[in-house]
């Protein structure tokens, strides 16, 4: 039956009433539990929460990494509201901390000490579901920290890499080369080039006794070896690397001249090239609290730096590697707010920041390691690639204990530079001492 033109006007203000109605309903919810659905009832994403908006204090708990300070900064920049109290490890009982549930609410540390201080406590938490939902891609990350940190966590994302120190550099004193009339160092040089080096800048001059190039951190350098051995966790000091190694070192302090001290010590060299400067060549790792406090002490040192002395075979690669990481503890009742922290500190905006304050970002990005030290006066004119360029040696892995044999390599060096007994018999000695010192800690 048709319809004539007044019933089919009623008959669409009908229909539009009805749709309206129908697309109220859907809109309001009503308490059906359809709330955060979209077409056919299909779960959206909430929105991201933001916990840091909201009056808080966070808390750090740093086992001796350098630049918590400028995390501070960064943080009170970005979220006025919420405050982070930095707790130092040597300060406090980490144990103690943990028994009277006031335990952190972040960690940094090195990758080392994290796994060998936090670990045990049981306090890292997985944070792949976190990283998964802020969207990180692990991929803008130097590699070898990333899987460092699934080593840890045995394939979970216990942290997130925060930068790393420098892989090795070689700082050299200017004005001695200049008053000994030798050429400056250049960048890929080898530790054999180095001796030939240091038997010209060894010598006496004036009444000073110059010293050409300090070996010491030969135990640290890019040779592939190891003080414990990471499957077994047993000492391997007795290897032949370790003895062609050492042999090399040696030959260093036999050149007439000199120092040959007694005993190892960091501080000694420090001191001959940054106060007492008859050390011409420093080959070490950041050092530039050092250059910066002679500055201001109106006694600046006339430097620059070239890349750290390579071994054979190990082309491109420095010293060992110290990635320092952040994580959340388990305990932590603000876990959302600390990840959102967490996240920002790893973000191209926080890497960039602190890679201009010269430490090397865990970002692999031009925008992060192109601005390397640029808000660091001390190093405006420096050979700065030297520092970003070298990478660290790629250990496959590390022994928990691995501290312990770094403590007695400083044994065996002392040992080695004292002369009354042969490399190989003080290599075999102290390999012993080790196993027993793994021996007792592993009892504990």
């Amino acid at each position: 039956m048709e319809m004539n033109a007044h019933q089919q006007a009623k008959l669409w203000l009908l229909a539009g009433a009805t749709a309206a109605l129908l697309l109220l309903a859907a809109c309001s919810g009503n308490g059906d539990g359809t709330e955060g659905k979209g077409k056919m009832g299909v779960e959206t994403d909430p929105p991201k929460p933001k916990t840091v908006d909201m009056p808080q204090t966070l808390t750090l708990l740093n086992d001796d990494g350098a630049g918590d300070e400028l995390m501070v900064e960064l943080v009170n920049k970005k979220y006025p509201n919420t405050k982070l109290q930095v707790i130092k490890v040597k300060d406090s009982n980490p144990e103690e901390l943990v028994a009277s549930g006031s335990f952190p609410d972040l960690m940094f540390a090195s990758a080392t000490w994290f796994q060998r201080r936090f670990m045990p406590l049981e306090v890292q938490y997985d944070l792949s579901e976190s990283i998964k939902r802020h969207q990180i891609d692990l991929s803008k990350y130097e590699s070898y920290m990333i899987n460092d940190i699934r080593k840890m966590g045995k394939g979970s994302m216990i942290a997130l890499p925060y930068y790393a120190d420098f892989s090795g550099v070689t700082y050299y004193n200017k004005d001695i080369f200049d008053y000994l009339a030798v050429p400056y160092p250049k960048d890929g040089m080898y530790w054999e080039d180095y001796y030939s080096l240091s038997r010209q800048l060894t010598r006496k001059a004036d009444g000073v006794q110059y010293v050409g190039v300090d070996a010491s951190s030969f135990r640290w350098g890019g040779n592939g070896l190891l003080p414990v051995d990471p499957k077994t966790d047993k000492a391997s000091l007795t290897s032949n690397g370790w003895l062609d190694l050492f042999k090399l070192m040696r030959q260093f302090y036999d050149i007439p001249g000199a120092e040959r001290p007694s005993s190892w010590s960091t501080q000694n060299w420090l001191d001959a090239f940054f106060k007492e400067r008859s050390l011409a060549v420093l080959s070490y790792r950041n050092q530039l609290s050092n250059i910066v406090a002679a500055e201001k002490a109106g006694n600046p040192i006339n430097w620059d730096m070239v890349t750290y002395p390579y071994f054979k075979g190990s082309e491109g690669f420095g010293m060992k590697k110290k990635a320092f990481v952040l994580g959340i503890s388990s305990t932590s009742k603000q876990k959302e707010a600390a990840f959102e922290v967490l996240s920002f500190l790893v973000s191209e905006e926080a890497q960039t920041y602190i890679s201009k304050n010269a430490y090397v970002p865990a970002m692999t990005s031009a925008a992060a390691r192109g601005v390397f030290g640029e808000s660091v006066p001390a190093l405006k004119g420096k050979n700065t690639k030297a520092i970003t360029t070298v990478k660290p040696f790629p250990d496959e892995e590390v022994s928990v204990y691995d501290d312990l044999g770094q403590t007695q390599l400083a044994k065996v060096y002392s040992g080695v530079l004292e002369g009354s007994k042969d490399i190989n018999t003080v290599l075999r000695e102290n390999n012993e001492l080790l196993d027993e010192t793994i021996r007792r800690e592993k009892n504990k």
